[in-house]
């Protein structure tokens, strides 16, 4: 009788429960008896926060002002999007313009369908549909815990889930019906995929392995178009750098093959151009995230800035060796400390100080990390790269390049959890 009131009150919140709970038992199987207590514990404090966070959602709206309320105004966008999919489906009358933003293509995302099939179900579930990011997030930091205990040891693995739980950005955008925890999932599950397939010991494995990638890889495309671009080349840039660490010839080769289609490369007309288009872009993007509301940096020449959008098509092969150059220090640096001149600004600046750590700890930690498991270390220091190469130089707003920053942070996480002890016997 409690959980059928409980399935009335929401039926998402008691779904959540039911899956939870096994999901963390996985998470903490074959683990020791101190170690399992201490990722127990980190496990149900951050659910319950995270719960209690969306409770405090739903005691704080007032229902004669909204319908609900939401931490992220793209999460109030993904929450009324699903609703008119929902009501779509259900041929109840919409009104033009949000029969316009279903089949817009700005924005659009398979997340929405989800949740609109989700709520087909259950019903309309405003706050309990956050719980999908919730165990999303969760799944994800366990399947990438799991993956980073074989691969470095229990206390590296360990400490890397902490912070990867607790992570401020991380945590915000994991209660809210956002993409990035659906992407977080999806991501840890190619990567263990990815090294299943190359270990595997018996074909069966294997052969599960590449149907877990096929299908991740083809819903990674419909969630959101830059973060399968992202993934893929991460994952490329990854296993070409495990291939180039296997032998001295093998580097050696790979680097002067490397060199040689560079040379080829620039010398072909069409292939400059082409290169030159995507600067062009990329730098038309920049300058429209620079012209966006809140917090932005500039990575172009002064007179971008003045001359507007369309002076992009004259940018200079200088001009846009120093915009790339530019975007890899932002990507790392943004936002620096003493341009924070907000309130919102300035709430960043614990986290900010917090990501240098990160970055020192990570440069530490690489060589022991490297030594416990190149593979693993190299698909980590790739998706850090292909993070770089592309979020960077089309971003221009401070918080998108953060929240797409966040993409990478995972594996910034545990290359620092690494060198936490190399960094410690140091300092001692």
């Amino acid at each position: 009788m409690a959980l059928g009131l409980a399935y009335t009150w929401s039926p998402l919140t008691v779904v959540f429960i039911l899956g939870i709970v096994p999901l963390c038992r996985w998470g903490v199987r074959g683990l020791g008896v101190r170690e399992r207590r201490w990722v127990t514990s980190a496990l149900v404090v951050a659910i319950v926060a995270r719960v209690a966070a969306i409770a405090a959602l739903l005691v704080a709206t007032d229902p004669l002002r909204q319908q609900f309320r939401a931490y992220f105004p793209d999460a109030v966008f993904a929450t009324e999007r699903s609703w008119w999919i929902l009501n779509h489906w259900r041929h109840v009358p919409i009104s033009p313009d949000q029969y316009r933003q279903i089949y817009n293509s700005y924005g659009a995302s398979s997340f929405h369908t989800i949740l609109a099939l989700i709520q087909l179900v259950v019903g309309a579930a405003p706050y309990g549909i956050n719980l999908i990011s919730v165990a999303s997030f969760i799944g994800g930091a366990l399947l990438l815990f799991r993956l980073a205990r074989r691969a470095y040891g229990p206390w590296p693995a360990g400490a890397g889930l902490i912070l990867l739980l607790f992570w401020p950005t991380l945590f915000a955008w994991s209660l809210s019906t956002l993409r990035e925890a659906v992407q977080l999932l999806l991501m840890a599950a190619l990567t263990v995929s990815i090294v299943a397939l190359l270990r595997g010991r018996r074909w069966t494995e294997r052969a599960q392995a590449a149907l877990v990638v096929g299908g991740v890889v083809y819903v990674l495309t419909t969630l959101r178009a830059d973060g399968l671009v992202v993934v893929a080349a991460g994952l490329a840039l990854g296993l070409a750098l495990r291939l180039i660490t296997l032998r001295w010839w093998v580097a050696a080769l790979v680097v002067c093959g490397a060199v040689a289609a560079v040379l080829l490369l620039t010398r072909d007309t069409a292939v400059r151009a082409r290169v030159g288009q995507e600067v062009q872009l990329a730098a038309g993007r920049h300058l429209g995230h620079v012209e966006t509301p809140g917090g932005s940096f500039r990575l172009l020449d002064d007179r971008f800035y003045a001359e507007g959008p369309r002076s992009v098509d004259t940018i200079t092969t200088d001009e846009s060796i120093r915009f790339m150059l530019r975007s890899m220090v932002a990507f790392f640096t943004v936002p620096l400390p003493w341009q924070l001149d907000s309130a919102s600004g300035l709430a960043m600046l614990p986290e900010q100080c917090a990501w240098y750590a990160l970055l020192l700890l990570t440069l530490i930690g690489f060589t022991a990390a490297a030594r416990r498991d190149a593979l693993v270390t190299a698909m980590l220091v790739g998706f850090v790269f292909a993070g770089m190469l592309i979020i960077a130089p089309n971003s221009g707003n401070t918080g998108t390049l953060v929240r797409h920053r966040d993409m990478i942070v995972p594996a910034i996480v545990w290359l620092a959890a690494a060198g936490l002890y190399p960094a410690a016997r140091v300092w001692a």
